[in-house]
Parts: C-alpha cells; structure tokens; sequence
C-alpha cells in the first residue's frame, strides 16, 4: 500500500480507519498518527455521553463495500457546452470518478 494511497469511495487515506475490537475498544490503524494503534477503551464511551449517540456495534464490526455506481443522465448539448468550457482531463464522467467526487463521498452509507 502507498503511503498516501486514498479510498476510492470514501474520504482518508485507505491505511488509516477506526476499528471495532471484541472489547468494544476502538483502535485507529495504520502509522501516520500518533494515535494509531493504541487501544481507545473510552471512545465509545465519550460517543454515548458527550455526544448523545448510540453506536449501531452490528454495523460497526462489518466492512461495507460500495454500492454500484449507475451510468449518469447525459444532455447532450448540456455535456457540449460544459465541455467547451473547460480542458478536455477536467471533465469526466467515468463511474469510479463519480463516486470519488461524489457529494459526502461515502458510499459506506
């Protein structure tokens, strides 16, 4: 994995997310932050009483794979006239593209 590798459909980089261990403890992977790999025993905690929300744990200790992207709705002289705008590699309509600059950009949801 490149150091600065990013998801393809969602925001950060792929080496660094928050994991759900068996003790409902929640570690940050990867190695680009101090607190990477230490063992969280209070962030569910501080979640549930500072912040006033219920984590759904089921969903949480699963890993959720994007949804499939669906081909756009083009207008043709729409497409032509944006495109005359701007450089040829500023635009595109490429699935994967989509996702990535998707508003929100989590496919996870």
């Amino acid at each position: 994995m490149v150091d600065n590798e990013t998801w393809s459909h969602r925001w950060g980089f792929a080496d660094t997310r928050f994991v759900l261990n068996k003790d409902d403890s929640v570690t940050l992977t990867g190695n680009r932050y101090d607190l990477c790999g230490y063992k969280m025993h209070e962030f569910l905690p501080y979640v549930r009483e500072v912040l006033g929300i219920e984590p759904d744990l089921r969903e949480m200790r699963k890993e959720v794979e994007p949804k499939p992207v669906h081909f756009p709705k083009q207008n043709a002289s729409f497409c032509r006239e944006v495109e005359s705008q701007f450089r040829s590699n500023q635009i595109s309509i490429d699935d994967q593209q989509r996702l990535v600059h998707s508003h929100g950009q989590t496919s996870a949801d």
